[in-house]
């Protein structure tokens, strides 16, 4: 069991050499140990199967305005490449829209992405990815209220509240690229992985004034395990990550506890049976991830997750924070 726990205690000891801070200024979900293909572009077309469908939705702080919302799609593929097609090229294109508060300030994004996967031996596959994205940030002020639409007395609609957007959208390109390590022991029931992203990398403008402000890149780093607990349907799914931008820091942990429902076949290769999953995650010093999962056969997953606000912000939402919902489907194109 100590072999077992190697590489995650070595992500974990790398976490705790960062200065903990929970502020970000970038969508984050939080079943982040589903949710790579969104901030590292090297785990698209990272799974056994030949395609997958992949949604999540994101509903927060209703319980202090109006809610901050989070729509996220994602397609992506694999194809076989090389002399013995071990390798892999994945193809991906990707889709989200952000929505948050009165003013209803949001950013809309689709993306392309790319990915490509060696098998360097019979356990180990290395992948590195880039993605590319266009992407608008809008505002509407028609539902905010200015200091200075008081007169001393009343307030005014009508009266000019004085800021001097320059644009209320406008469009921007974004460039991100990442590496994805996968380590697989069928034979001793363990699974690992492990992965590095840049995004931002070309520091696109955020700015509704005209100013020469641009979004910080971001580095996250990343990692998860199965560990199978011996003659039992019983596994434990740890997983990290570890998210810097700029003067800022996120640190998510946790684990959940997977069950599974029926025996998959040990001869033929077959994965039919079905899983339940519980469990929960800690975002440092901002809320307690409560999350649950049900994967049907391999193939259909349903989770669901749900915030407990635990920052100086619990005295206004009364701790709620916001449920999240993510369905997955992969398939093949072929049967096998």
């Amino acid at each position: 069991m100590k072999k077992k726990f190697t590489c995650f205690i070595a992500i974990a000891i790398g976490c705790m050499l960062f200065k903990i801070d929970s502020n970000a200024q970038d969508i984050h979900f939080s079943q982040f140990e589903i949710a790579s293909q969104t901030y590292n572009p090297a785990t698209i077309g990272a799974f056994r199967e030949d395609y997958r469908f992949m949604s999540h939705y994101k509903d927060q702080w209703g319980s202090v305005g109006t809610p901050y919302k989070t729509i996220y799609a994602l397609f992506d593929s694999k194809i076989k490449v090389g002399k013995s097609k071990n390798n892999a090229l994945g193809l991906g294109v990707s889709f989200y829209s952000d929505k948050a508060g009165e003013s209803k300030m949001g950013t809309s994004m689709g993306s392309l992405s790319l990915s490509y996967h060696i098998k360097m031996n019979k356990e180990n596959t290395l992948g590195a990815g880039i993605q590319s994205g266009m992407g608008q940030k809008s505002v509407n002020l028609s539902g905010l209220k200015w200091d200075n639409q008081f007169d001393g007395d009343n307030y005014d609609v009508n009266r000019n509240p004085n800021e001097n957007l320059s644009a209320l959208n406008f469009a921007f390109i974004d460039l991100s690229g990442g590496l994805f390590w996968n380590f697989v022991r069928r034979d001793k029931n363990l699974k690992f992985n492990s992965g590095i992203s840049v995004s931002h990398i070309n520091n696109p403008p955020q700015s509704f004034y005209g100013s020469s402000d641009r979004v910080l890149t971001k580095i996250i780093v990343h990692g998860g395990s199965e560990i199978v607990l011996e003659n039992t349907n019983t596994s434990i799914l740890p997983a990290l990550m570890l998210a810097k931008q700029g003067p800022f820091y996120e640190i998510n942990a946790g684990a959940m506890v997977k069950y599974v429902l029926g025996v998959d076949s040990k001869y033929t290769g077959l994965r039919t049976s079905s899983a339940l999953y519980l469990g929960g995650f800690y975002r440092v010093g901002d809320a307690i991830a409560l999350a649950s999962r049900f994967d049907f056969k391999n193939n259909f997953s349903v989770g669901f997750s749900y915030d407990i606000n635990v920052s100086h912000l619990r005295l206004a939402s009364s701790g709620r924070g916001g449920m999240e919902v993510t369905l997955l489907y992969k398939g093949l194109f072929e049967k096998k």
